[in-house]
């Protein structure tokens, strides 16, 4: 990857590359920047295969951390910022770094750990001593170049081990849906420490062209960058795109606008219909952080009969379906977990699906969607499919919880819609009896919830996938239930 960078500072230095509320940098600009602070870690005994994490608000930082650490071969490790000090702890165990990037205004967090702690104002890029053409890069494509921690959605996180080669293949397989041209401008609205904001950084310098790369999703900024005729590219996650478009009746976008990836999880059926009727460029894709970014896409305006796929393989990508098991092949699967076997291209996942006749994915679900109760297989993306159908019912989460009498306890957790006045004024019995006699026209009786939880909003992730084991805290924690706590 950096010799895609340094092609591109020697063929067009004064090009844009990064665009940021307060400046715009150049190419130049950020290669001497990496180059400088490549230098610096060299000269401060880091050698070849260390680890260095990074944590910091500012996702430029981050940016060049991720080249830095490829230029003197080490691994980055970009931490998820401002999680609670305990959950920052945590990951760190699972992950154990040489060496810590940060600000001063968060030293305290990391002064109890073994760990050398190196602050980004002391070592602040500047101009370059040095050319392009005396600088060596101390990485090879097959080296690990960063360790992401997934979401940890369902359980620990992992850590997922990308190297240099992975993101090459990612960036092909993407290329050969989208197809890049350097008059591309991607817009970069999701965290790097997670792979589908990181992956938007590679696929610009391997694609030549700009980003504009924001610290956050803000609504009424991405809105404006949308509209003004100046993005061509962004990805999203539903949640994210919801809430752009809501209440619209019109496409709120510029026509420049070619393609909306989305990701992170599976689109709700509304969405997909309203995204439809507005004509927006929507590509659908199926990926995750072990697949370096998506492995599947298709754009829905293109094949609205296949709307409930994931759309069909990417160049170079091999999906094969055992027993109802996604297998997934291709060179841009992850090295392995750390301090785990490599994964050799290929990645067993824990989804269910099927492939039709066009060689379309479609998805069913988890392995882990299944739980017993009572000596029975219950398939939670059906309870959540049911309960959804319900008017009064905007979301819903099906969840297993410990029993001694089921084993596993059928418990639903779930949000009312603004149509609902007044929610808790609802009698507990009242709401209760409804969606269970709901659920009864279309489940049979071992698949009817023993529990309903009204909450304000679910407990997701960063990238908008539902927090299952938060939620499975609320349900134990009866006490602090808002809105009226459990109806059983």
């Amino acid at each position: 990857m950096i010799s895609a960078l340094q092609r591109w500072v020697t063929a067009h230095p004064d090009a844009p590359f990064i665009r940021t509320p307060y400046r715009t940098i150049t190419v130049e600009d950020f290669y001497y920047s990496v180059v400088n602070r490549a230098q610096f870690l060299t000269s401060t005994g880091f050698t070849s295969g260390s680890r260095l994490a990074v944590y910091s608000p500012n996702p430029l930082d981050t940016a060049e951390l991720f080249f830095v650490c490829q230029s003197a071969g080490l691994a980055v490790v970009p931490l998820p910022y401002g999680v609670p000090a305990p959950e920052l702890k945590k990951l760190l165990e699972i992950v154990i770094s040489d060496g810590i990037f940060c600000q001063f205004q968060d030293r305290a967090l990391f002064e109890k750990t073994n760990v050398q702690i190196l602050s980004l104002e002391e070592q602040s890029p500047g101009p370059a001593s040095c050319q392009t053409q005396d600088f060596q890069c101390a990485s090879s494509p097959e080296d690990v170049c960063v360790i992401l921690l997934t979401s940890g959605s369902s359980g620990k996180p992992k850590a997922v081990e990308l190297s240099i080669d992975n993101f090459i293949a990612s960036f092909d397989g993407w290329n050969s849906l989208l197809h890049f041209t350097k008059s591309d401008h991607y817009l970069s609205c999701l965290p790097l420490n997670h792979v589908g904001g990181l992956s938007v950084v590679t696929r610009a310098v391997l694609g030549g062209f700009p980003i504009t790369l924001m610290a956050k999703f803000q609504k009424d900024q991405v809105s404006d960058f949308l509209s003004s005729g100046d993005i061509t590219l962004v990805s999203l996650v539903p949640a994210m795109l919801h809430t752009l478009i809501n209440g619209r009746d019109k496409n709120p976008f510029h026509p420049n606008l070619r393609a909306i990836v989305m990701g992170g999880s599976a689109m709700p059926s509304g969405l997909e219909d309203q995204c439809l009727k507005l004509k927006l460029p929507i590509v659908k894709s199926y990926g995750m952080t072990e697949t370096c970014s998506g492995v599947t896409g298709f754009y829905l305006n293109d094949s609205p009969d296949k709307r409930r796929s994931s759309g069909k393989p990417f160049a170079g990508v091999n999906i094969i379906v055992d027993n109802d098991q996604i297998i997934i092949q291709g060179k841009q699967m992850m090295k392995g977990y750390l301090n785990q076997s490599e994964a050799k291209g290929q990645f067993k996942t824990q989804d269910r699906g099927h492939l039709d006749e066009d060689g379309y994915l479609f998805i069913e679900g988890r392995s882990d969607d299944v739980i017993i109760s009572g000596g029975e297989n219950i398939m939670l993306s059906e309870i959540e499919s049911v309960v959804n159908q319900h008017p009064w019912i905007t979301e819903s989460v099906a969840l297993g919880l410990p029993d001694v009498r089921w084993r596993e306890k059928l418990v639903v957790v779930f949000t009312m819609n603004e149509s609902v006045t007044h929610p808790e004024n609802i009698q507990k019995d009242e709401l209760s009896k409804e969606l269970s006699r709901h659920c009864r026209k279309y489940l049979p009786g071992y698949k009817i919830p023993k529990q309903f939880i009204l909450v304000k909003s679910i407990t997701k992730t960063e990238l908008g996938k539902v927090d299952r084991e938060r939620l499975k805290g609320i349900c134990f924690d009866e006490d602090n239930l808002p809105l009226g706590g459990t109806f059983s």
